[in-house]
């Protein structure tokens, strides 16, 4: 590789685009070197070939090692020291270059490596499409985007007709994987503060399966996952299906003007028709539905994914988990992108769950806020609620009913 030029790394244009990576010196080179048919780097070279390298990554991919674990008394040349990324990451802070791999923004290395504090009103959804060996690749994340920190992510791919696993075959997405970062949690065990209890992993979910069921317009959705995760996925309404767990997607009805002749006069799927922006096609109201997954106690007969508070207490105003999950919902709210410049405001939304009624109602009223600010909501906006009725009292009813709710 010419010291002076890095384009080796630089795969745009191509059909490659891999999701981790390992830039791994070949022993093999001793042998020439050995017979001096050629020479190695000097460190400081390499270091920085490395570091301009680094930062070429997208910030998809995972940079898994760049050095061979091999006990230094073994090396016979090259670099002597064991510390080749953090010599190359040292190196890029010298030419004001960044490393933006999964790695390195992971939300625990940022913790416990630079003692940065993660706040939960700055995450955000972040999505990034690109095609790959015929398919195309979806890398889902939940992100600190102001300090560039990685909280979670999800990779999912819309399979090209070169696949070959018979459970893959036909209108099927796959989650190839789903990882939320974070310090270390016992096995079975919770903790409410932790990044990996937030209920990211789920939203995650959430999002994938509806851009595989709305854009990919598959019929099902597979996911890669180890034995030890296979109950966290059966709660989400997979089964296993060969070395996959595996649910299948329950698409709408189409609706009667997609029936008939006459153009069709409901919301079009962006992806395959263009924007309506002639005045004389205005769109009918929407609506929005809002899941709220919080019971005191599962009952045995229920198998949708819920968090159960553990309190038979009707006021729940000062629960961390209720109020970190409504501050996700709003800026997944706020991250939703418009499909047509004329968005029609929302007739009706719906708080399902769970026990909805759990949530305070200035919880509720801070989604109705956000909602509106989005989306706009009709005058005469229908606004209901699943209720529990020992759920709440006169007060709570009082302020839910001010809120408009049925």
């Amino acid at each position: 590789m010419d010291p002076q030029s890095t384009k080796v790394a630089n795969t745009e244009g191509f059909n490659f685009a891999s999701g981790a990576v390992g830039i791994l010196p070949d022993t093999g080179a001793r042998v020439y070197i050995s017979v001096l048919r050629c020479r190695n780097y000097l460190p400081e070279q390499l270091v920085d070939i490395v570091a301009r390298i680094l930062a070429m990554v997208p910030p998809w991919t995972l940079v898994y090692r760049v050095q061979r674990d091999i006990p230094m008394p073994l090396v016979t040349s090259g670099v002597e020291k064991g510390n080749l990324r953090e010599l190359a990451l040292a190196r890029m802070d010298d030419l004001g270059l960044k490393c933006r791999d999964v790695r390195t923004r992971e939300a625990g290395i940022q913790a416990s490596e630079y003692d940065l504090l993660i706040w939960t009103e700055e995450v955000e959804l972040v999505r990034r499409d690109y095609t790959a060996n015929e398919g195309w690749e979806t890398f889902l994340s939940y992100e600190d985007t102001r300090q560039d920190i990685l909280v979670g992510l999800l990779r999912l791919r819309k399979c090209g007709q070169n696949t070959t696993c018979p459970e893959l075959i036909g209108k099927c997405s796959i989650v190839r994987e789903l990882h939320v970062y974070g310090t270390a949690v016992p096995v079975h065990g919770r903790d409410a503060d932790k990044l990996q209890h937030q209920g990211y992993g789920t939203l995650l979910m959430e999002v994938a399966e509806r851009i595989a069921r709305r854009e990919h317009r598959s019929t099902k959705i597979a996911i890669i996952s180890g034995v030890g995760t296979r109950h966290y996925y059966r709660k989400l309404g997979y089964e296993l299906e060969g070395p996959y767990m595996v649910k299948y997607l329950i698409t709408r009805a189409p609706s009667t003007s997609a029936l008939t002749q006459t153009p069709p006069t409901v919301r079009q799927n962006a992806s395959t028709n263009p924007p309506i922006t002639t005045p004389s096609h205005k769109l009918p109201p929407t609506s929005a539905y809002v899941h709220l997954p919080f019971c005191r106690k599962r009952c045995h007969y229920c198998d949708f994914p819920i968090v159960a508070l553990g309190s038979s207490s009707t006021r729940t105003d000062d629960d961390p988990r209720i109020f970190n999950y409504i501050e996700v919902i709003r800026r997944e709210i706020k991250a939703t992108s418009l499909e047509f410049d004329d968005n029609p405001p929302l007739e009706t939304v719906f708080f399902g769950g769970g026990t909805p009624s759990l949530v305070p109602p200035r919880l509720v009223s801070s989604v109705l806020e956000t909602l509106s600010l989005k989306f706009g909501l009709c005058s005469d906006a229908e606004i209901s609620m699943e209720m529990d009725p020992g759920t709440f009292d006169g007060k709570k009813l009082r302020e839910l009913m001010e809120l408009g709710c049925e």
